[in-house]
């Protein structure tokens, strides 16, 4: 095998991979999102949905870094803050309603 054929082959397959991964990590943050959102109506803060988002969370963090392609990684981080958007709204508990003076 020549050698620009093996890096042409070599290349390819590293296209592949890299949508793979983009693939991987877009199905884990919508996996995470439908959790996050679960875990807001129930307002369980200990609910396993909340800590399985969580996971998906920090997961996709981690492999974020591994996309080469700027414009899927930005994709992907805009997907992110979305997620860390609906984490935060499933672990504010309920406030109490205000009072009115007379009562």
């Amino acid at each position: 095998m020549s050698a620009r054929l093996f890096r042409s082959k070599l290349q390819t397959l590293r296209m592949k991979t890299d949508q793979d991964l983009v693939l991987v990590i877009d199905t884990a943050i919508d996996r995470a999102l439908r959790l996050a959102s679960l875990a807001a109506e129930r307002k369980h803060t200990n609910d396993s949905g909340q800590a399985n988002a969580q996971t998906g969370f920090a997961d996709a963090m981690k492999l974020l870094t591994r996309v080469e392609n700027v414009s899927e990684r930005r994709r992907l981080e805009a997907k992110l803050a979305q997620l860390q958007k609906a984490l935060d709204r499933s672990l504010v508990p309920d406030q109490p309603r205000a009072r009115s003076a007379s009562s």
